[in-house]
């Protein structure tokens, strides 16, 4: 009778042990078939929002680090690809490799000449290698602008879902603190107290060289090759109030209570 016992706990325990491994592979099967990465652009409309309140990973992008370390927060991964901006902050850039902010790193390789040692970090991508490449579907990408290269890179990273937040489309291109340069790049001459493109008036700083935003020639067909590519493979949530965006992607106003601001 004893023995009956025994065998019949072992039984049981085997059967519970077996339960909760199937369990296990169930959960990771649907949290790998739901990896949400959330796109941060640094519109407008996330100004007060706080980072840490998202789900899921993030890729952060351009000059938006100037907040995280005032705050202490960094995004997973990180996105830069205007040739001007990466070239002309590589030093801000550099900062962040090395002290291991963010996971990975998609860049312009521009950055290599202005800092020959980014060759020894593995976790350093760049646009241009990814466009090269017949098989990577950046290959696709006739036009791109940091938000919409982000999201595809969230796509090659896996994801199943693509929140997009502060992709706001609605640049005021000549800022009064602006100068055009002869190479056709802009110069903050003095920051701005207030700067309607951005989450944080000093977003660009004085001395900032970058490139004319140029929103309706490359932005928006940018996102609209975005839609061609990815929105019959993955779900994209536009979080907030853009236009042409919601030619594409299914709007949502709110994220867990917080309502974005509309310009």
């Amino acid at each position: 009778m004893l023995g009956l016992n025994i065998n019949m706990n072992i039984k049981i325990l085997i059967y519970i042990g077996f339960s909760i491994l199937i369990l296990c592979i169930y959960l990771w099967y649907k949290n790998y078939n739901t990896k949400t990465i959330n796109i941060l652009g640094n519109g407008k409309s996330l100004k007060h929002f706080d980072f840490t309140i998202l789900d899921g990973e993030t890729i952060g992008t351009c000059l938006a680090y100037r907040y995280w370390y005032k705050v202490d927060w960094f995004p997973d991964h990180y996105c830069c690809v205007d040739n001007v901006v990466v070239k002309k902050n590589v030093n801000d850039i550099k900062k962040l490799i090395i002290e291991k902010r963010c996971k990975t790193y998609l860049l312009s390789n521009s950055i290599k000449e202005a800092w020959k040692d980014i060759k020894n970090y593995n976790n350093v991508y760049y646009i241009q290698d990814f466009r090269s490449d017949k098989n990577n579907i950046f290959n696709k990408l006739s036009e791109y602008c940091t938000g919409s290269s982000a999201t595809m890179y969230a796509y090659i990273l896996g994801a199943k879902k693509i929140n997009l937040f502060g992709i706001d489309c609605n640049y005021i291109e000549f800022l009064p603190e602006t100068k055009l340069l002869n190479d056709g790049t802009l110069k903050i001459i003095k920051t701005p107290t207030y700067n309607p493109n951005y989450f944080i008036d000093d977003y660009q700083r004085e001395g900032d060289i970058y490139n004319i935003p140029n929103g309706k020639t490359v932005h928006y067909p940018s996102w609209k090759i975005i839609n061609k590519l990815l929105n019959n493979k993955i779900e994209i949530v536009n979080y907030n109030y853009t236009i042409i965006l919601d030619n594409y992607f299914k709007r949502k106003e709110e994220y867990k209570n917080f309502k974005f601001i509309q310009n």
